[in-house]
């Protein structure tokens, strides 16, 4: 008896969809886990210093357009930050700071970059030391100016790496 390649055909199509029909069950792509969000510490509270602010004062006072747009790039670049994994094992804050919850913004009409510091100048009683924000908020011409979404990430992710004992890059150190 001769077999054919139809005769052939017949017998193996239905063991080929069988197998065809397995072999795609068993490589359907499994569930893509969403990542679990990033758990950050509340971001700081916001302030400024009365001692550490030029005039005028009403350029952030918080029913300013300055004080929105600031609250609204600190907001996204905390949250960056944080989206990045740059604050799961540090926080925005010093323990040694007098309200360790609170940045505390300072202007410095000069500064071309925003910074993150703790204040340890000698001048300032050990008692009222804080953390501090600084950037050209009112410059000299007394206009105010708010740092971009850019300069406060920047801000945070050097604050974190030199907490974290990191040497400062290029980003980091003001003209």
């Amino acid at each position: 008896m001769r077999i054919g390649w139809q005769s052939i055909a017949l017998v193996m199509a239905p063991a080929l969809a069988l197998g065809s029909a397995a072999s795609s069950q068993q490589h359907k792509a499994a569930p893509t886990l969403k990542a679990a969000p990033v758990q950050c510490a509340p971001a700081p509270k916001i302030d400024y210093s009365p001692l550490r602010w030029a005039d005028p004062r009403d350029e952030y006072d918080e029913k300013s357009a300055n004080y929105a747009r600031f609250t609204a790039n600190f907001r996204a670049a905390y949250n960056d930050a944080c989206k990045n994994g740059w604050l799961t094992k540090t926080r925005l804050s010093d323990p040694r700071a007098a309200h360790p919850d609170t940045l505390f913004l300072a202007t410095a009409p000069d500064a071309n970059i925003a910074s993150i510091y703790f204040d340890e100048a000698e001048d300032t009683p050990k008692t009222g030391r804080e953390l501090l924000l600084e950037w050209a908020f009112v410059n000299d011409g007394n206009i105010g100016q708010v740092p971009s979404v850019a300069n406060l990430r920047a801000a945070i992710k050097c604050y974190v790496d030199a907490k974290a004992g990191h040497e400062a890059s290029a980003d980091c150190l003001p003209d």
